[in-house]
């Protein structure tokens, strides 16, 4: 009879084949989440890094103008370059952060049927006229 059957080995055999299948696709996940990751760092660090350059060369160029640098202009060129870079890169990001919030209530708006702020001056003048 059938129903008596014993397909034990069978299923571990299905089993072992979707752990192993289930643990490759973890392993691949998790490798794309670090690699993720990396870009991201690399994605924020980029800016960051050509504007303390940038700074650098330029306050370079100007502390030369006048002669050689000493070693104290030197260094006083590079503490001063990395922090305005650093002062730099949180400015912009402000802003970009303003930028998108901005966007996000202007999108919420519309979505929503509310009437844009820009809108709303021409409509209340042309009900007064």
């Amino acid at each position: 009879m059938v129903l008596g059957m014993n397909n034990t080995r069978a299923t571990r055999a299905r089993d072992t084949a979707k752990s192993l299948l289930c643990v490759t696709r973890s392993f691949a996940e998790g490798s794309l989440v670090a690699f993720a990751f990396a870009f991201a760092i690399l994605l924020i660090g980029m800016p960051v890094v050509l504007i303390i350059r940038g700074l650098d060369e330029g306050l370079s160029w100007l502390a030369r103008s006048g002669g050689e640098m000493s070693a104290l202009v030197q260094a006083l060129v590079s503490v001063s370059s990395v922090a305005g870079g650093l002062v730099l890169a949180a400015v912009f990001g402000g802003l970009l952060v303003r930028l998108f919030r901005s966007r996000r209530t202007f999108r919420a708006r519309v979505i929503s049927g509310g009437i844009p702020r820009a809108h709303a001056g021409r409509q209340a003048i042309g009900s007064a006229a």
